[in-house]
């Protein structure tokens, strides 16, 4: 859902008008079910949403090395415009250079583009994060901060936190999946290791870059040790 979506549906003025709007916008063909729509931007606009709605919100954040890990993967890089590095890398190919200064420039190419991703994520990030405390000021009686990485490490007593807030009563069998085939049911449950997932795939040294750029949450970062 591309940004203009987004502006039509949180410029509704009642909960009903936004979600009749959230699903003439969606791509699914029968407009009768009703949807649950966790599109993470419509946290930058969360001040402007509970000004006009008078609901509670759970707001789930989460390290910022694993969103960038979740959001890496759907990621596609290849229609990324980097300029002069990639008409280089381009021209050598071209020219039929040399292996060996083929293989540095595409290393070098593939080197630039993460970066620059991975900085305009960490940006991404804070923008969020300044929608959050912006909401938070004004409304902070009718947020909860949730920190994904430790729902994932103390699921009961995160959830149960979740559901005191909202006036609900918990129960821990809530926590169970039914056993039925659905792509969006992780089958091992809510665990600590889903947080973690990161630490296989991204390198010290990016996520030290990563922390560094967005050290203005460095409260959302997870120590778990």
């Amino acid at each position: 859902m591309n940004d203009g979506a987004l502006n039509y549906i949180y410029q509704a003025e009642t909960y009903t008008d936004a979600y009749t709007r959230l699903l003439a916008r969606s791509n699914l063909p029968d407009k009768t079910v009703k949807i649950y729509d966790k599109t993470p931007r419509y946290m930058k606009y969360l001040p402007q949403v509970m000004e006009k709605v008078d609901v509670p919100v759970v707001c789930v954040v989460r390290d910022p090395r694993g969103v960038y890990w979740s959001a890496q993967k759907h990621w596609d890089s290849t229609k990324m415009e980097l300029g002069r590095s990639k008409k280089i890398y381009e021209w050598l190919i071209a020219a039929n250079k040399p292996v060996w200064l083929r293989t540095i420039s595409q290393r070098y190419f593939e080197r630039r583009r993460d970066l620059i991703k991975m900085d305009a994520f960490c940006e991404y990030y804070q923008t969020y994060g300044r929608a959050y405390r912006q909401a938070a000021e004004r409304f902070g009686d009718r947020i909860l901060l949730v920190q994904y990485d430790a729902l994932c490490a103390r699921p009961v007593e995160e959830t149960r936190r979740i559901y005191e807030f909202l006036g609900l009563a918990f129960d821990e069998i809530y926590l169970t999946f039914p056993e039925r085939p659905d792509q969006y049911v992780d089958r091992g449950g809510i665990r600590a290791e889903l947080a973690l997932e990161y630490r296989a795939h991204i390198g010290r040294r990016d996520q030290m870059r990563i922390l560094r750029n967005t050290k203005e949450f460095s409260e959302w970062h997870w120590r778990d040790s």
